[in-house]
C-alpha cells in the first residue's frame, strides 16, 4: 500500500513526466511498461496502474544476489514509462532491460556501488534507482534525453552501455561533452 508521501511523490513525478515535451500521441503517461530483467526475450508487459503490476515490477527489480525485494520509488516507474513511450513514438518498440534495481549493502559493496547509492533502500524499504538498457537504442542518446528531461540523476556507463536513472536531484555523469 502506498502512503500519502509516496502518493504525492508519484503524482508530482507523473505531472512532471507528462509535462515534458513528448509527441502529441504520447502526451498521456502509459499505463503499461514492457520490461525484462537482464534478457530482452524475457520481457513482460505490466499494467503499472495496478498494485499487481507494481508488485511484479518490484519483484523484477529485486536484489537477485540476496533475493530481497523493496519498494520502487514512483518517479522511477513513471520515468521508465516516459522513456518507453518516447522511444516508441520514434519507432523503437522494445522492452526496457533492467540490470539492477534494489541493492542490499552487501551487493552494493560487491558491485562497487557508491556509498550513498540510490539503489539502497531507505528506512521504509524504498529504492530510488534502476540501471537499464533498451535493445536497438543508442544508450548514450537515451541517457542524454533523460539528462535533458532533468527528472533525476542520470549516469551512462560506457563500458557496458547501461544507463543509471534515479529519483535524486538532477545531475549526470559519464556522458561525453561536445
Amino acid at each position: 500500500m502506498m502512503n500519502r508521501r509516496d502518493f504525492l511523490l508519484f503524482a508530482a513525478s507523473a505531472a512532471v513526466a507528462t509535462a515534458l515535451p513528448l509527441p502529441a500521441q504520447a502526451q498521456q503517461l502509459p499505463r503499461t511498461l514492457w520490461i525484462a530483467r537482464d534478457n530482452p526475450q524475457d520481457g513482460v508487459l505490466l499494467d503499472i496502474s495496478t498494485g499487481k503490476g507494481i508488485a511484479y515490477l518490484q519483484y523484477l527489480l529485486r536484489d537477485v544476489r540476496a533475493n530481497r525485494q523493496g519498494l520502487v520509488h514512483p518517479q522511477i516507474v513513471s520515468n521508465l514509462a516516459w522513456v518507453q513511450a518516447w522511444l516508441a513514438h520514434w519507432g523503437l518498440k522494445a522492452p526496457i532491460v533492467a540490470t539492477s534495481g534494489l541493492r542490499t549493502e552487501v551487493t552494493n559493496r560487491e558491485v562497487g556501488g557508491a556509498h550513498q547509492s540510490q539503489h539502497l533502500p531507505d528506512n521504509n524499504g524504498v529504492f530510488r534507482a534502476v540501471d537499464f538498457w533498451v535493445p536497438g537504442a543508442n544508450s548514450e542518446d537515451v541517457a542524454r534525453m533523460l539528462e535533458w528531461a532533468r527528472t533525476g540523476g542520470v549516469g551512462f556507463y560506457r563500458s557496458s552501455k547501461h544507463i543509471h536513472l534515479d529519483a535524486g536531484r538532477p545531475r549526470s555523469w559519464g556522458l561525453a561533452r561536445n
